[in-house]
C-alpha cells in the first residue's frame, strides 16, 4: 500500500515532466518498481501550452500494482494529475536523484487519495445493484399499465380492462379483442395469408391468461378439390411453445410432412404426422447438438424448463424428437449448405489448402478409444444416411483387419516409447461389452478431417496400414507427396519391412508428432520426429488430439445409440468441425507464416551467440547434426539390462552405459525448454528417470565386471563426452569439438527449428495459393450451376452458398495480400449469363441517406411537407 501512495506523490511534478521528456519520465518511473505503465498518446491529451485544460479531456492514467505482506497483488488506475495541486516550474533537465527526493517531500493530499479509492473500488456489481429496484419497476410497468390504447392504426380503442397483450409482437402491442383476431387468427379469412406462432395473454382481475388463439395451416396458393380440413396437431414454434393446430391437406402432396415442410415445419413422421416442430427450433437443437455436444435428452430439458412443460408435454416433445426426426433435419439442412444434390464437387469436406494436384498433403493418424458404442445399444435397420461420406464401410475394415492379422503386442509397445497401445489400456473384461472400441481417423494439417474407421478389434497395426491404402488409393494419378504422422509411426515402419510392404509405401514419409515423440527415446526421435525430418515444415502432427477434444464430447450421447445413428451423429460433428475449420483457414495460415518468421529470426540471434561465444561456424553444426542421425540410425531398437551372457562383456556394457549417457543427456536438454508442471516436461522428466534407471542397472553390472580400483560412479558416466568413453571406436564417439554436449544439442536444435520454419514460411504461401485457386474454382461451378438452376428455391440455395464463398474469398485475400504478390491473388469474374441471378449482400444494403440521396429528397420536397410530415409523426 505504502507503493501506491509514494506513487500518487507524482502529481505535483508530472505534467510538465510529462510534456518535455515522457521516455525519461517512464524510466525513472519504473526504477520506482511500478510494474506496468499504460500511456495513449498523451500527447493528445495536452495542448501546445503543456498545460490541462480544466474538464475537457480525459486525465491520463497509469496502472499501479503492488503487493502486500500476504502476497496478493492489487492492481489500480491513477491519475497523473491531481485535481488540488498546481504543477510546479520546468524541471525537465532535473537528474534522476533531484526528482526522488522530490516525490519523497511532497505531502500526501489525503482528500484525493481517499476520494481515487473510492472511485477505484466502484463495482459493476454496485451499480446493477443500485437500478434493480429501477427495473423491477419498469417491467411491472410496461407488462400491464393501467390503460392502454389499441396498437392497430385503425382502431385505436382506449381499453382499461379486458386488454390483449402479446409480446411476440412487441412490449407495446396491446390489443382490443376484435383486432387480435383479425392479427392473430387465419381460420376462416380468406384473405389472411400470414401464420404467426404467438402467444397472446388477454388481461383479467386475476392478471393474464392465455387467450386462445385457432390457428388453420392453409396454403393460400394453393386450390384443389381434394382439400380437406383435419385437427389435432400439436407444434411447437419457434420458442419450444404448444400449439393445437388445424392443417389442410390434399392429395397433391403425396406425404403430410411434404405440407408441413411448406409451413416452414418439421414433422415428427412421414405418414399422418401428429406433432410438428418449427425450423428455427429445429436450428437451435441442431447446434446445440453439435457445437455444444449436449444429449438430445438436456435440449429437451432446457426447452421444457424454460416454457415450464407438465411431464406430459416433455414427454411428448422428447418422445417424438428422439430417433429418426433430429438426425433426418440434420442431415437434410447438410444437404441444403453444401448444395451436394446440384453437385458433388461441392463438398464441405475438401480442405482449400492441400494441394489437389501437385505439392504436399500432411496427414495425421490416430485412434480414440472413448468414441465407443455399447453392444447392447440395438441393431439398425438400414445404413447410415451419410453412407461412406466420413466413415469407411465396416465390412471392408473389418474383411482387411482379418486377412491382416497382426495384434500390437503389450511389450513391443513400451519399446521405445511410453504410449500403452489400446487393448493394454482397456480391461478384457469392460471391452467384451463393446461392440465397437473407437474410432481411427485422419485428418490434414489444416485440421480437416479425411476419414474416419469404426475400431471393432483393439490396437492394430492394420487400421493405419489401411489408412495408408487409403490416402494412397487419394493421390493415384496425381503428383501429390504423402507425409504421415503416426504417434508410433517406428513401430508402423518397422511393421512394413517385416510384412514387405516398403514397396508400396516407398513413397510415404512416416513421422512422430512433436508432443508424441518426447514419449520415444532419443535414437527414434532423431530418426522420426517431425522437427528432424525434412520437408515437414512447423507441421506439429497433433490436429487429431484437436479433433478428439471436440469429438470426444459425444461419447457420452453415441455410446448406448444404434450403429447407423452413431455414424450419423458423428458425421454431423465432423462436418460442422470441417466447417468451422475452412472458416479459420485464412487466419490460421498467416498466424503460422507470423510464427515461423519470428522462429527463424530467434533462432538466428541464438544461433549467432552460440556460434560466437564457443568459436564455431556452421559447418561444425551440420556435421554435429550428421553425427546425430548416423548414431540413430546405427544404434539398435532394443537396449537389454538383465544378467544375458553378451551383457557380461566390459565393452558392450561400456558402449550400452554410452547410448545411455546420450539419452539421458538428449531428454534433458528438452526438460530446459518447458516449465515445471507442462504435461510435456512432466513426459520427459518420466523419460529422464527411465535412463536414469537404465544406467544405474548398467554401471552396476559394469561395477560387477571390473576390479574394485576400475570402479565407476555416477559422475564418471553421466556424461557422453566423459574419459571412460574415449577407448570406444571411433563411430561411437562424438565428432572432435571443444563445446560441450548439452551446449551441441542446444545448438543442433536451434538449427532444426529454423530449417524447419524457413520451410514452413514456403509451405504457408503454397497453401495460400491453393485456397485461392480452390476459391476461384468453386466460384466457377456455383456461377455454372446458378445458370442452370432449375427453379428460384434451387437458384436462391446456390447464391446462398455463393455469397459465404465470396466473403471467405474477400477476406482470404486481404489477408493474403500481406505475403503474397498481386500476380499470386486471382480475382472472380462474373459469367455474363450469371450476373443477374447473383444477389450480393452488398446490393442489399441499407440507403444511406445522409449522402446525396437526401439532397435529391429536399429538391422534391418543400417545407410545408417536412412540417405536416413531422406532425403525422408526433401524433
Amino acid at each position: 500500500m505504502s507503493r501506491f501512495l509514494c506513487s500518487n506523490a507524482l502529481y505535483s511534478t508530472a505534467i510538465e515532466i510529462l510534456h518535455q521528456n515522457l521516455k525519461s519520465l517512464l524510466a525513472k518511473i519504473r526504477g520506482k518498481n511500478i510494474s506496468r505503465i499504460h500511456h495513449t498518446n498523451l500527447h493528445h491529451f495536452m495542448p501546445a501550452s503543456g498545460k490541462m485544460l480544466p474538464g475537457s479531456v480525459k486525465r491520463p492514467k497509469i496502472s499501479v500494482a503492488s503487493v502486500n505482506t500476504s502476497g496478493k497483488v492489487t492492481s489500480r488506475s491513477v491519475p497523473l494529475i491531481s485535481p488540488h495541486a498546481q504543477p510546479q516550474q520546468n524541471q525537465a533537465s532535473r537528474q534522476g536523484q533531484e526528482v526522488l527526493n522530490t516525490i519523497q517531500n511532497t505531502p500526501f493530499d489525503t482528500a484525493y487519495v481517499n476520494e481515487l479509492l473510492q472511485v477505484q473500488n466502484e463495482d459493476p456489481k454496485c451499480e446493477w445493484e443500485q437500478v434493480r429496484s429501477l427495473l423491477s419497476a419498469a417491467y411491472h410497468e410496461t407488462i400491464a399499465p393501467d390503460a392502454v390504447q389499441c396498437c392497430m392504426q385503425s382502431c385505436r380503442k382506449q381499453l382499461q380492462n379486458n386488454y390483449i397483450r402479446c409480446e411476440d409482437c412487441g412490449p407495446f402491442a396491446f390489443y382490443c379483442e376484435a383486432c387480435c383476431n383479425s392479427v392473430h387468427c387465419n381460420r376462416g379469412l380468406s384473405n389472411q395469408q400470414l401464420l404467426l406462432f404467438h402467444k397472446p395473454k388477454i388481461w383479467t382481475e386475476a392478471g393474464y391468461k392465455d387467450y386462445h388463439i385457432d390457428i388453420l395451416l392453409d396454403r393460400p396458393d394453393h386450390k384443389c378439390s381434394t382439400r380437406r380440413a383435419r385437427t389435432g396437431l400439436l407444434v411447437f414454434d419457434d420458442k419450444g411453445r404448444i400449439h393445437h393446430c388445424s392443417i389442410v391437406i390434399c392429395s397433391c402432396d403425396k406425404d403430410q410432412c411434404v405440407t408441413l415442410m411448406r409451413h416452414n415445419l418439421w414433422s415428427a413422421s412421414v405418414k399422418e404426422p401428429k406433432v410438428a416442430f418449427h425450423f428455427e427450433l429445429m436450428n437451435w437443437i441442431e447446434f446445440l447438438l453439435l457445437e455444444s455436444a449436449i444429449s438430445l435428452q438436456s435440449a429437451c430439458l432446457a426447452i421444457r424448463w424454460k416454457n415450464g412443460f407438465a411431464d406430459d408435454e416433455y414427454n411428448i416433445l422428447y418422445n417424438h424428437l428422439v430417433g429418426e426426426p433430429v438426425e433426418e433435419y440434420i442431415f437434410f439442412k447438410n444437404m441444403l449448405r453444401e448444395c451436394a444434390s446440384v453437385n458433388t464437387e461441392l463438398d464441405d469436406m475438401e480442405c482449400p489448402a492441400c494441394p489437389k494436384e501437385k505439392g504436399n498433403i500432411y496427414i495425421s493418424l490416430d485412434a480414440n478409444f472413448g468414441l465407443v458404442r455399447k453392444a447392447n445399444g440395438g441393431s439398425s435397420k438400414f445404413g447410415p444416411r451419410y453412407g461412406t461420406r466420413m466413415f469407411t464401410a465396416q465390412a471392408n475394415i473389418d474383411d482387411f483387419v482379418q486377412r491382416n492379422e497382426q495384434k500390437l503386442p503389450a511389450n513391443k509397445a513400451r519399446e521405445c516409447n511410453s504410449f500403452q497401445a489400446g487393448s493394454v489400456i482397456r480391461a478384457k473384461n469392460k471391452t467384451a461389452k463393446l461392440d465397437q472400441k473407437g474410432v481411427f481417423g485422419a485428418a490434414c494439417r489444416h485440421g480437416i478431417p479425411r476419414f474416419m474407421m469404426s475400431m471393432t478389434q483393439g490396437e492394430r497395426l492394420a487400421y493405419p496400414v489401411y489408412a495408408l491404402n487409403t490416402l494412397l488409393d487419394q493421390v493415384t494419378g496425381t503428383d501429390v507427396n504423402l507425409y504421415v504422422l503416426y504417434d508410433i509411426a517406428c513401430m508402423l515402419d518397422s511393421h512394413l519391412k517385416k510384412t514387405n510392404q516398403t514397396d508400396k509405401f516407398c513413397d510415404i514419409s512416416l513421422a512422430v508428432p512433436i508432443f508424441h515423440a518426447y514419449g520415444h527415446k532419443s535414437s527414434c526421435q532423431v530418426r522420426y520426429s517431425c522437427r528432424w525430418q525434412e520437408g515437414y515444415g512447423l507441421t506439429d502432427g497433433e490436429v487429431m488430439e484437436r479433433l478428439w477434444s471436440y469429438l470426444r464430447q459425444f461419447a457420452y450421447s453415441t455410446k448406448e445409440m444404434t450403429p447407423s445413428h452413431r455414424i450419423d451423429r458423428l458425421t454431423a460433428a465432423l462436418l460442422h468441425y470441417a466447417r468451422k475449420k475452412k472458416h479459420e483457414m485464412d487466419a490460421l495460415l498467416c498466424r503460422n507464416i507470423d510464427k515461423a518468421q519470428y522462429l527463424v529470426n530467434c533462432c538466428t540471434q541464438e544461433l549467432e551467440k552460440i556460434k560466437f561465444s564457443n568459436n564455431v561456424s556452421d559447418q561444425d553444426i551440420s556435421e554435429w547434426l550428421k553425427w546425430e542421425q548416423d548414431r540413430a540410425k546405427a544404434s539398435t531398437r532394443k537396449t537389454r539390462t538383465g544378467n544375458s551372457d553378451a551383457s557380461k562383456n566390459k565393452q558392450e556394457l561400456l558402449n550400452k552405459l554410452h547410448a545411455q549417457a546420450m539419452e539421458y543427456t538428449f531428454v534433458r536438454t528438452l526438460r530446459r525448454k518447458y516449465s515445471s508442471g507442462q504435461a510435456i516436461a512432466n513426459r520427459i522428466c518420466r523419460t529422464i528417470t527411465s535412463a536414469c534407471s537404465n544406467m544405474k542397472k548398467l554401471l552396476a553390472l559394469y561395477n560387477e565386471e571390473v576390479d574394485d580400483d576400475k570402479k565407476l560412479e555416477w559422475n564418471d558416466v553421466c556424461k557422453p563426452d566423459a574419459a571412460v568413453y574415449k577407448t570406444l571406436s571411433n563411430a561411437d564417439q562424438l565428432p572432435h569439438s571443444s563445446c560441450g554436449s548439452e551446449v551441441r544439442h542446444i545448438a543442433v536444435d536451434l538449427y532444426l527449428h529454423k530449417m524447419r520454419a524457413e520451410e514452413e514460411i514456403t509451405l504457408s504461401k503454397e497453401e495460400m495459393v491453393n485456397c485461392m485457386q480452390w476459391y476461384v474454382f468453386q466460384s466457377a461451378i456455383l456461377q455454372e450451376e446458378m445458370t442452370n438452376a432449375i427453379s428460384r428455391g434451387q437458384l436462391d440455395c446456390l447464391n446462398r452458398r455463393y455469397n459465404v464463398l465470396m466473403k471467405g474469398f474477400k477476406r482470404a485475400r486481404e489477408m493474403f495480400s500481406k505475403f503474397l504478390s498481386e500476380d499470386e491473388l486471382p480475382e472472380i469474374t462474373f459469367s455474363s449469363n450469371v450476373t443477374n441471378s447473383i444477389v450480393m449482400e452488398e446490393d442489399l444494403a441499407p440507403i444511406d441517406y445522409e449522402q446525396e440521396d437526401i439532397d435529391v429528397m429536399e429538391d422534391n420536397i418543400d417545407q410545408d411537407d417536412i412540417d405536416s410530415f413531422e406532425d403525422d409523426m408526433e401524433d
